[in-house]
């Protein structure tokens, strides 16, 4: 049981002393694996918030000129749909 000890000892040092002389190179992978760690959550949150989404934006063409445009910037008039004030008047 002693002999145990004794090697448990001075494995214990070896292992010591080996952290004290590469901490630098330990604390870089260490940072390195929090950065995985938080790139795999980010592209995790990403993931949700694309799945989550709204629809994106329907388009509608102009009945004036034919131009396709987002359905949030037609102007209606007259149950028509234009791209512009100068295609309202045309």
């Amino acid at each position: 049981m002693r002999e145990f000890l004794l090697v448990f000892a001075v494995i214990a040092v070896l292992l010591g002393l080996t952290a004290i002389k590469y901490r630098r190179q330990l604390m870089a992978m260490v940072g390195f694996a929090r950065l995985l760690k938080e790139a795999g959550s980010a592209s995790g949150d990403l993931r949700r918030k694309t799945a989550t989404a709204s629809e994106p934006n329907k388009l509608v063409d102009c009945d004036a000129c034919g131009v396709w445009i987002p359905e949030s910037k037609v102007i209606r008039k007259h149950r028509r749909n234009f791209c512009s004030e100068a295609c309202t008047k045309a």
